[in-house]
């Protein structure tokens, strides 16, 4: 699924200030399988990018196409659709539901289209050192245990492309390398993409294409 930005900006923006950066009303074409890397200050907008690449947020000019289709021609169900089978995400604010254990939310996505069993998902949870959380209400986690937790929800799903804001902020080296190995390797499998925001200029893939925000 190609993404093809032109001449986005996010409506609280306009006017505000003199936008500035490689992002905001500017033209990209996101190929399918690109590895993209969103070199982002705060305050800058990258979360905001990847809500409107998410379909959360509509408040922009410009205009955003998926696989040559205008977002504007997309409906709730049309956009529920890709993100159970299209667009996997890692929120910054991670968005679990604490009232929950880690494996029910993990199959809040894999449960749509049961990609993966519960033996897999087990595996999948070992590579990253919480199988032993996954019966654990989310609440009870570390915020490092939630991230990871976070990043094998949005895997257990078909997708396209996967979407990553600050997806390793609050893990250590280790686990960082532990998370990026499982990532490489389920996008891999998908034939997929990623586009993957944070602060700072990083090594952690094989980035196709690098652009500032600000």
């Amino acid at each position: 699924m190609e993404i093809h930005l032109k001449n986005i900006a996010p409506s609280p923006l306009i006017g505000a200030f003199s936008i500035v950066g490689e992002v905001w009303e500017k033209e990209h074409h996101f190929k399918p399988e690109n590895y993209i890397h969103i070199l982002a200050p705060s305050g800058s907008g990258k979360s905001t990018l990847m809500g409107i690449l998410y379909g959360m947020r509509n408040d922009f000019k410009g205009e955003l196409r998926l696989q040559g289709e205008s977002v504007l021609n997309l409906s709730q169900e049309d956009w529920s659709k890709l993100r159970s089978n299209q667009i996997g995400i890692v929120f910054q604010d991670l968005q679990l539901l604490d009232e929950l254990t880690a494996i029910e939310n993990i199959q809040i996505k894999n449960q749509l289209t049961n990609k993966y069993t519960q033996d897999e998902i087990v595996k999948m949870a070992k590579s990253l050192d919480v199988h032993g959380l996954l019966n654990k209400k989310v609440a009870l986690l570390s915020r490092g245990e939630k991230q990871r937790i976070a990043i094998l929800r949005a895997l257990c799903m078909p997708f396209s492309w996967l979407l990553l804001d600050e997806p390793f902020s609050a893990l250590d080296e280790v686990n960082t390398q532990k998370a990026i190995a499982l990532i490489k390797a389920v996008t891999a499998e998908n034939n997929a993409g990623l586009i993957l925001s944070n602060l700072y200029s990083d090594s952690y893939f094989d980035y196709t294409k690098k652009v500032r925000m600000a």
